[in-house]
C-alpha cells in the first residue's frame, strides 16, 4: 500500500506519546466475565487478543530498531490476604487462555523484584512490560517512512468524502484513498458522526519522581 498518515498535531500529540508506557494484558472486566458474556468461542479470540498487541510492540522494536527502553516484567502487588487470591484465581484463569508467563510471589519473592515491605506478595507477568511511549510512537513513524510512508503533521483531517473514491479533507489540501482507517481516538471532533455516541472520557493518572541515580533506581527495582 501506498500510505499516507494526516496527522492532526505531531507524532506522539495525544495518549500515544503520553501514556504510562505499560505493556499489560487485560480488560477491564476478567476473561471469565467476557466468557459468560460473549460464549466461550468469542472469549478464546479475545483471550488470544489481550496478548497480541505486546507481541507486535516487541516485534516493531526488534525489527525498527526503536530504541524506546523496553523492559520485559510487570508486577501485579498484594496488599492483603484477598487480594492475593484474586492473582492466584486470575492466574489460572489466563493459563486456561495459553498464558503461561505468570509466577505468583510470595512475600520474600517480591521483594527482589521491588524493594519494599508494604506486600505480601503479588503476581509477575514476564509478557507484561514498559516502554518510552513518545519514543516508540516516533520510532514507529521513523519506521513508517522508511517502508515509503508519508506523515503530514499539523494536518488535521476535518471532513470525509465517502463512496467508492473516499477523500480526505484537510484546511491545507485532500487525500484521495481506496481505503480510509481512522486512528483519531478521542480526538475525532465529529469527523465520523456515528462513533460520536460510542466514546467517552476517561481519566488516568501517572505519579512520577525526580530523577534517581542508577545506584539508587537499581536498588529500588533491581530487575
Amino acid at each position: 500500500f501506498k500510505v499516507t498518515v494526516l496527522e492532526a498535531a505531531k507524532v506522539g500529540f495525544g495518549a500515544s506519546g503520553r501514556n504510562g508506557g505499560q505493556i499489560v494484558n487485560s480488560y477491564s472486566r476478567d476473561i471469565d466475565v467476557i466468557e459468560r458474556t460473549v460464549g466461550k468461542r468469542e472469549a478464546q479470540l479475545l483471550g488470544e487478543m489481550a496478548f497480541e498487541g505486546g507481541r507486535i510492540i516487541r516485534e516493531r522494536v526488534a525489527r525498527y530498531g526503536i530504541q524506546c527502553d523496553l523492559k520485559d516484567g510487570g508486577v501485579f502487588a498484594a496488599f492483603t490476604e484477598k487480594q492475593m487470591d484474586h492473582l492466584r484465581a486470575q492466574k489460572q484463569l489466563w493459563e486456561r487462555y495459553g498464558h503461561n508467563q505468570l509466577e505468583i510471589m510470595d512475600a520474600k519473592r517480591i521483594r527482589e523484584v521491588v524493594a519494599t515491605n508494604n506486600y505480601i506478595g503479588g503476581m509477575l507477568d514476564m509478557s507484561g512490560g514498559h516502554i518510552h511511549p513518545l519514543n516508540l510512537a516516533l520510532g514507529e513513524a521513523a519506521a513508517v517512512e522508511s517502508l515509503g510512508g508519508r506523515i503530514y503533521e499539523q494536518s488535521p483531517a476535518t471532513r470525509i468524502e465517502r463512496g467508492a473514491s473516499p477523500v480526505v479533507h484537510t484546511p491545507q489540501g485532500k487525500v484521495k484513498a481506496k481505503f480510509i482507517v481512522v486512528a483519531g481516538n478521542a480526538y475525532l471532533n465529529g469527523l465520523v458522526p456515528e462513533l460520536a455516541a460510542k466514546s467517552m472520557p476517561c481519566g488516568t493518572q501517572v505519579i512520577t519522581t525526580e530523577p534517581l541515580n542508577e545506584e539508587l533506581a537499581h536498588s529500588l527495582l533491581p530487575q
